[in-house]
């Protein structure tokens, strides 16, 4: 091994960072339980324009997710929910 370069990761760390992806992957599959709206449906379901719903998740306001394989943003129900619920109780 030359000077600076650094060391390939042995079989546990190997081990250790794929059951965290796993773990990380099993977290954001729960979060995303029921059904998932395109932003335009989604909009629908809040009474707003579709870019009003793009802001939002440009702001952060709003989580969305894409579906692996696909550029397409999805939005749990749950999150919508979510969002009601806040607005709701802001107001």
């Amino acid at each position: 091994m030359t000077q600076g370069t650094p060391a390939a990761p042995n079989r546990a760390e190997r081990r250790k960072a794929g059951t965290a992806r796993a773990n990380a992957n099993a977290q954001s599959k729960a979060r995303r339980k029921g059904p998932a709206y395109s932003v335009v449906h989604a909009a629908e379901y809040l009474d707003l324009s579709h870019q009003t719903v793009y802001r939002m998740i440009e702001r952060g306001e709003l989580r969305a997710f894409t579906v692996a394989g696909h550029k397409a943003l999805r939005i749990a129900q749950s999150d919508l929910d979510a969002y009601i619920e806040r607005r709701v109780a802001a107001s």
